[in-house]
């Protein structure tokens, strides 16, 4: 599992009319090795909220993310679910 960006915008094949800014970043996995080798990633939003697959040759849409914006990524993440963690345990206290 890798983390990507895409550099230019983006229309995929098999995303069900999605579109993507330039700057959208990816979690990649693969997701399907079809007969004659060809493979299919899965391509998820950071943020989880959408999905497509992407094709072999719609890879060169794509970067890989530096390590400092990884780490960046992370603890915006951490914050994220200490807000949501925040938030849980006040709606049980105002019960």
């Amino acid at each position: 599992m890798w983390i990507v960006e895409n550099f230019r915008p983006f229309h995929p094949i098999y995303g069900r009319g999605k579109r993507y800014k330039i700057g959208t970043k990816f979690i990649w996995e693969v997701a399907d090795i079809l007969p004659g080798g060809k493979i299919m990633f899965r391509f998820t939003t950071i943020d989880g909220k959408s999905q497509c697959l992407i094709t072999m040759r719609e890879l060169d849409y794509f970067v890989e993310v530096s390590d400092e914006i990884l780490q960046q990524l992370m603890e915006e993440y951490k914050k994220l679910q200490e807000n949501k963690k925040d938030d849980t345990n006040k709606k049980e206290e105002e019960e």
